[in-house]
């Protein structure tokens, strides 16, 4: 976790670029629209990859899961 959340080389960090006023929540608890993309986020970038280019979400692995040992 040393190396997160920072914006530097050889760090990882996630970056999502937007203006408040104009995000809107697209999805609705319906099947079908349960999983469409906000609008007003032009640009998101998870470690190092772009993942929404000009609002438009492209279709990219990026990132790994933050795993903590389960507690038993």
């Amino acid at each position: 976790m040393k190396k997160r959340g920072r914006i530097q080389e050889g760090s990882a960090a996630d970056i999502t670029i937007f203006n408040p006023e104009t995000v809107t929540d697209n999805a609705t608890p319906k099947i079908g629209e349960n999983s469409l993309p906000s609008t007003g986020i032009p640009y998101v970038i998870v470690n190092g990859t772009v993942v929404v280019d000009d609002s438009k979400v492209q279709n990219v692995a990026a990132g790994v899961a933050i795993r903590n040992k389960t507690i038993e």
